[in-house]
């Protein structure tokens, strides 16, 4: 289609391209799925539909002339069939039932807020710690959201590397990135990843939980936050994972994991809110007379212009490890995935007790 315009040159928008962007949306095609069209960027299309008052609905309700309705009871199955159809195509979970056969210990890293692209985010460490872990048989990871900070999304001229690096190259970083993984269990959606998706780009950690699938490498994702019900060996761990939560306090790290427990699920065994990078930690309490495990999930961002002026401190970058027997229901944590490590080889190096 002539007229097109490119990605760095000036963009001349001829009225065919016009009818054809707004024919597009209507069908209900992302910003995305346009600019791999026209053989633009997402945020060229982004720019011309803000100049031109195009429609900017992901998905615009197409509403049939209907003279006659059908019966209300025929009218509610067609509901209800529609919302099945709607699930069956989702990729999200509220709950997935993972396994894994064991009779030793196995470590679970919790981590998130990699805001990868963002300068103030210790990238160098971020790399070689995905790489530790991802070398481990007997360690999975739960990614806690945030994989990129996006701010050109909203907070434009704040990160120079998202506007040198094209949306389209930072998505094959993400998957770089997560190849490092082979045990990605699962992921959740943060708030800058739910930025990129309302303004029509990607979802991005759909996209990531997708192509890991159809390279044989499962991974389950929570959308915005979920359980999952991990059978190791002969125990079943109950964990909830959320990007973010409720009730932040000042004094006690942990209390939207304590809200979690008494809101919402109170026989989860371990509890996992990330998004406050400066309040990474592990706190190994009783619930209800039940240990349980809460976790602030880590981050390799280790401060931001909006956090120094909001008086954070900054953040360290760890990855908190939770480590699950196999043979019996047992839990242990860490800190950091190194300390984890060193516990998970001590412990699968003794010889278990004898049953008397």
């Amino acid at each position: 289609m002539k007229g097109m315009p490119g990605y760095s040159h000036g963009f001349h928008w001829t009225d065919e391209a016009k009818a054809a962007v707004e024919k597009w949306r209507s069908l209900g095609m992302t910003m995305a799925e346009i600019a791999a069209n026209l053989g633009v960027s997402p945020g060229a299309v982004d720019n011309f539909i803000r100049r031109t008052g195009v429609p900017r609905l992901d998905r615009r309700i197409l509403v049939p002339d209907i003279k006659v309705p059908p019966p209300i009871e025929e009218l509610l199955d067609y509901v209800v069939k529609g919302q099945d159809l709607l699930r069956a195509i989702d990729p999200r979970q509220r709950e997935a039932f993972p396994e894994y056969k064991t009779d030793k210990w196995i470590g679970l890293v919790i981590h998130g807020d990699w805001h990868f692209e963002h300068y103030k985010t210790d990238l160098r460490s971020l790399i070689t710690d995905l790489r530790a872990i991802g070398a481990e048989q007997d360690v999975f990871y739960l990614f806690n959201g945030d994989v990129g900070d996006w701010a050109d999304i909203r907070f434009k001229g704040y990160n120079m590397p998202s506007v040198i690096i094209p949306i389209e190259l930072r998505y094959e970083l993400i998957y770089h990135l997560a190849s490092h993984i082979p045990n990605l269990l699962a992921v959740v959606a943060g708030c800058h990843d739910d930025w990129l998706k309302n303004r029509g780009f990607c979802d991005i950690i759909g996209r990531l939980q997708q192509k890991r699938n159809e390279k044989g490498l499962p991974t389950y994702y929570l959308g915005y936050g979920g359980t999952l019900h991990f059978k190791v060996g002969e125990a079943t761990y109950r964990i909830a994972a959320f990007h973010k939560n409720g009730a932040e306090s000042a004094v006690n790290d942990f209390l939207p994991c304590v809200r979690y427990l008494q809101k919402t699920d109170a026989l989860a065994d371990v509890v996992a809110i990330a998004h406050r990078h400066d309040k990474v930690g592990v706190s190994f309490q009783y619930f209800q007379h039940r240990p349980v495990v809460l976790i602030r999930s880590g981050s390799h961002q280790y401060m931001t212009d909006y956090a120094w002026k909001e008086g954070f401190s900054g953040a360290i970058a760890r990855a908190p490890m939770v480590l699950l027997n196999g043979a019996q229901k047992e839990m242990r944590a860490c800190v950091d995935y190194r300390q984890g490590l060193a516990d998970l080889k001590r412990l699968n190096s003794e010889k278990p007790e004898k049953k008397k």
